[in-house]
């Protein structure tokens, strides 16, 4: 698959790509094929300098789809204009076997696929994790999946041996993609329960979990509309959360996310978008609460004025202005005296 991008529109580009079909009569042991792997629900705020998406292909999957031993013979990892670097390992029993794709820089400009000196066992059970690294730090806008330049993808391509290629498709495991975390082989594959990141898919899809936290949060005055009440906020912090991962906003509540969305196939789509949305209120509370105390400097308060003793109070001044207004009338009555003799003297 090629694909080209001319956002300036300029004219008079041609197309130089092309590729060789050989047929023959003598037909190989083994058919190769090509399988994908990927999370298909990205979303990528902006102006971040490191965003990790992980994806795991799950044991149940190749369990079921693989009946024998695969052979991997090229690998590749594929992203689009954000993606930084790659990583590509394979797990048995919880134990990396090894980098299929070590840990390294990836170029959107300059694709490439591996192809291994010594191919590599890929037994039934075995799990395959893909790690994409993205940067949005020149981005303005939040970027999805898409298959547009401009949206992002995070895929990994085995090519490997048997394949079977006669086998119907349904039986054979063509691709492990995941919608926010839940992987549609396991889904198509019909096995219960479906629990991945400790989040029950059965029972989501079911009913049966959604049902029983809508009862549980309206019995806790979680569908009030005056806010965030004290016995929801308690229920959510101390019961729910912590024993439901599905719903915990720290773990895998993506997954409930993507079902109320109807990304995965439920009758169920209301009562999970209910319980989803009775929990935002509180959330933002429990958020602030459980915030550290921002420090701040707590500027001291000038001290009241000390009034020193002996100092003059009200009755000293009262008393100071009485005796002048004493002095004033005697002086007055002196000069009203002095004025009377002067005045008879001339007489």
């Amino acid at each position: 698959q090629l694909h080209w991008n001319n956002p300036a529109r300029h004219s008079g580009y041609t197309d130089a790509s092309g590729f060789a079909l050989y047929f023959t009569q003598n037909l190989r042991p083994s058919d190769l094929g090509t399988v994908m792997y990927g999370e298909g629900n990205l979303v990528l705020p902006p102006r971040q300098p490191l965003i990790s998406v992980n994806h795991t292909c799950p044991s149940v999957c190749t369990n079921r789809y693989h009946t024998e031993t695969r052979y991997i013979t090229g690998v590749g990892i594929y992203m689009h204009t954000n993606g930084i670097r790659g990583r590509i390992s394979l797990w048995r029993n919880e134990t990396l076997v090894r980098d299929i794709w070590p840990l390294q820089e990836y170029s959107y400009n300059s694709p490439k696929v591996i192809f291994l000196n010594q191919t590599v066992e890929y037994q039934p059970g075995d799990e395959l994790k893909t790690e994409c690294y993205f940067t949005t730090l020149k981005n303005d806008r939040t970027v999805f999946s898409g298959a547009a330049k401009n949206d992002e993808m995070c895929l990994s391509f085995l090519w490997l041996y048997p394949n079977k290629a006669r086998v119907p498709a349904s039986e054979r495991l063509t691709q492990c993609m995941a919608i926010a975390a839940i992987n549609l082989c396991w889904v198509a594959s019909n096995i219960v329960p479906h629990v991945e990141r400790d989040c029950n898919i059965t029972s989501m899809r079911s009913g049966e979990m959604p049902n029983r936290v809508m009862s549980e949060m309206a019995a806790n005055n979680c569908f009030a509309r005056t806010g965030c009440d004290p016995a929801c906020r308690n229920y959510l912090n101390f019961t729910l959360w912590p024993l439901n991962a599905c719903y915990d906003p720290t773990r895998s509540r993506q997954m409930a996310e993507a079902m109320a969305l109807g990304m995965v196939p439920s009758s169920n789509h209301e009562t999970i978008a209910r319980t989803l949305y009775g929990q935002r209120f509180c959330e933002q509370e429990i958020n602030l609460l459980n915030a550290p105390a921002p420090t701040k400097l707590i500027e001291a308060l000038p001290a009241a004025p000390i009034l020193q003793k002996g100092g003059l109070t009200s009755e000293h001044l009262l008393i100071i202005i009485v005796v002048c207004s004493c002095l004033g009338f005697v002086l007055f009555l002196a000069l009203l005296t002095y004025l009377s003799i002067r005045l008879n003297h001339r007489s």
